[in-house]
């Protein structure tokens, strides 16, 4: 059992876990955050629904009889697109604007990559080939396959379409963002023992993190703007 196959059961049905996910969830200290976190959502979802009924809607429900009032179907409508905007709201946050907060992109980068934990997986070797999917899903189109590139996926960072990919170089394991069509400020990102940059270029921002701060990280972050052309209109997703 390792954390990936721990946080996909969890985000199945954190209810009834097989017990070997219950006892890694009680002996990572990781993994019980994303458990924690996952209880309160639960916890907030089934507030957001708990809804009290219109006051006197009982009595005209009985003096309407079986036929079924009009205004009450756009209303249970509106109460379920409410929830459900609610739950994406909680989920991947709202919309963001052209610029988000350097800080906020941090929590979002390293939340995700604990999520999401691609860097725990061994290499695989469609990398190269899903990168390039997502880079031109993106509205990217690609120069070069990044050196040591062992994972490549699609993920959503702050209401936003972005490549999330597993860069291992020196030994080391780097999970890298690439946002295309933000702007934010140059970050340092130091959460919960990750370490790294957020930085901006013309039409995309790009965050790399690891385990430890090294020099390494700046170079991958050149050889990453320089491996990608965008044009100057970048798709949502």
């Amino acid at each position: 059992m390792n954390c990936f196959e721990a946080r996909r059961a969890l985000l199945t049905d954190p209810a009834r876990l097989p017990s070997t996910v219950a006892t890694h969830v009680e002996q990572c200290e990781r993994c019980g955050r994303v458990a924690s976190q996952i209880r309160t959502l639960d916890l907030r979802v089934a507030d957001a629904l708990n809804v009290d009924p219109p006051v006197g809607l009982t009595e005209r429900l009985k003096l309407a009889g079986p036929r079924r009032p009009r205004w009450l179907a756009p209303s249970m409508a509106g109460m379920a697109l409410a929830a459900s905007v609610l739950v994406a709201a909680i989920v991947i946050g709202w919309p963001a604007p052209s610029t988000v907060a350097g800080a906020d992109w941090a929590g979002s980068v390293v939340s995700h990559t604990e999520y999401d934990a691609a860097h725990e997986l061994t290499a695989n070797p469609a990398a190269p080939a899903d990168f390039q999917h997502v880079i031109e899903r993106l509205g990217g189109q690609v120069r070069a396959i990044p050196e040591g590139l062992t994972r490549a996926g699609y993920c959503i960072l702050e209401g936003r379409a972005a490549l999330h990919a597993v860069i291992e170089r020196a030994g080391q394991r780097f999970v890298v963002y690439v946002m295309p069509g933000v702007s934010t400020a140059e970050t340092h990102v130091d959460l919960r023992g990750w370490r790294g940059e957020i930085i901006s270029g013309e039409n995309v921002a790009i965050a790399v993190i690891g385990r430890d701060a090294t020099d390494d990280i700046e170079p991958l972050m050149k050889s990453l703007a320089a491996s990608v052309q965008w044009s100057g209109t970048v798709r949502a997703g």
